[in-house]
């Protein structure tokens, strides 16, 4: 069977819109995105039957429910979800709904095609969504270790969240004695300064055996200026 032939039975399954029709085939052709060759098949179609093209509503197409066509209402809400935080890389990743995936087996099965023929949803879904992010936030797209990650949770309708610790290197010079790198908890209060209601006799109630440390000197500097919540202070 040709690829028009099946794509004629993929289409004469019902209402299917033109990105569900062009994910079977995203193994095909280059710099195309899936609505593009659904649209490019149904226009072939028309020519080979001397027929109108076909034209399906993303909202009533039974394969995706609609989900293809809110590319861009996802990716603002990705935006939105970060609000003020400063990134350069990042990655999305897609929750697919199990109906969704159901019916895209399903919609390979009527042609008889293999169930992983072309992409899954969740694949273009990242992509897509992922491109207009990029786009928005000026920033690029990381598939290692980005800053920001993006978890679309298309089942439930909700975006998660998670911003990577950010890495800050540097060299310091050790010019006097009794100052540890990292903060050093008293061992008999384990860094509470108290000991029962009194304060503690060994650290006199500061909770360190040091008063100062290179930890606590540059750790709430770095915080401050990168308005973060937490510090992990490593020295070697």
């Amino acid at each position: 069977m040709s690829i028009l032939d099946e794509a004629a039975t993929l289409a004469g399954t019902g209402p299917v819109c033109d990105a569900c029709l062009g994910r079977v085939y995203a193994d095909r052709s280059f710099g195309l995105t899936n609505a593009e060759r659904g649209r490019s098949l149904r226009v072939a179609l028309g020519l080979e039957t001397d027929v109108e093209p076909e034209s399906v509503d993303v909202a009533d197409c039974w394969v995706c429910e609609g989900e293809s066509g809110r590319f861009d209402e996802w990716a603002e809400r990705c935006v939105d979800a970060v609000g003020d935080v400063e990134f350069e890389r990042y990655q999305v990743g897609t929750r697919a709904p199990p109906l969704v995936e159901e019916n895209e087996a399903l919609l390979r099965e009527e042609a008889g095609l293999d169930a992983d023929a072309g992409e899954a949803f969740k694949s273009e879904f990242n992509r897509e969504v992922g491109k207009r992010v990029g786009r928005l936030t000026d920033t690029e797209v990381d598939f290692g270790r980005p800053d920001v990650q993006f978890l679309l949770d298309v089942a439930d309708d909700s975006v998660e969240t998670t911003v990577n610790s950010a890495f800050v290197y540097g060299r310091y010079r050790k010019l006097e004695r009794d100052i540890p790198q990292t903060e050093w908890p008293c061992r008999e209060c384990d860094g509470s300064g108290r000991q029962g209601r009194q304060p503690c006799d060994h650290c006199g109630g500061s909770g360190y055996l040091y008063d100062r440390s290179v930890e606590q000197l540059v750790a709430p500097v770095v915080l401050d200026v990168m308005d973060g919540t937490e510090a992990l202070f490593h020295g070697a």
